[in-house]
């Protein structure tokens, strides 16, 4: 039987340091009444010993903890849970990684391809070699293992990824789905977050 914590396998995370306060965020890899592993999209500048408060969201609640950073990978960070996890009830949507998604978003007449990092039953988080301007209504099509996801979307944020790259990072909220992209996308959602 699975624990309460292995259901946030997959989902988004949210770190913050409590030394400066400073933000950093991820997806769970492993989830145990005792330590989380946390992946990265890139390089994060911690130290071993640093104290975070956590916050895990899934499908139907939230964790909220604290924890000490006990290891550092070049894309996980090991952390030791001191105290027990609290669960709420979930307070936004569960946002899932995935790694066999991709996009072509066209706007204003050009095409741009993007790599999907993650997704939510209304959204999608993406990587791009691009700038698009937040408010922008685009179309997107998602190249998933279950067949191509076609809608509008709307840019709702967009933001410097990566300078050495020269990548942003785009959040799209997706507009009306058709009844059989509806179906892909949350079986998506559903199984990337199992």
């Amino acid at each position: 039987m699975a624990t309460q914590e292995a259901i946030f396998i997959n989902t988004r995370v949210r770190l913050q340091r409590l030394a400066d306060a400073k933000f950093f965020s991820g997806w769970v890899k492993d989830f145990t009444r005792t330590d989380l592993v946390v992946k990265l999209g890139g390089p994060t500048q911690v130290k071993l010993g640093e104290t975070f408060m956590v916050q895990v969201h899934g499908h139907s609640s939230t964790a909220l903890f604290r924890a000490v950073l006990r290891a550092v990978g070049p894309k996980e960070l090991t952390f030791v849970i001191p105290e027990p996890v609290r669960f709420l009830t979930a307070s936004e949507q569960v946002r899932v990684t995935v790694e066999d998604v991709t996009a072509t978003i066209t706007g204003g007449g050009k095409a741009l391809e993007a790599t999907v990092v993650d997704l939510s039953v209304g959204g999608a988080g993406l990587v791009a070699a691009r700038e698009i301007k937040k408010g922008e209504h685009v179309r997107v099509i998602f190249t998933t293992p279950l067949g191509n996801v076609e809608c509008d979307a709307e840019v709702r944020y967009c933001k410097m990824e990566s300078i050495e790259d020269g990548t942003y990072r785009i959040g799209v909220q997706l507009e009306e789905l058709g009844r059989i992209e509806r179906a892909r996308w949350n079986r998506l959602v559903e199984q990337d977050a199992a």
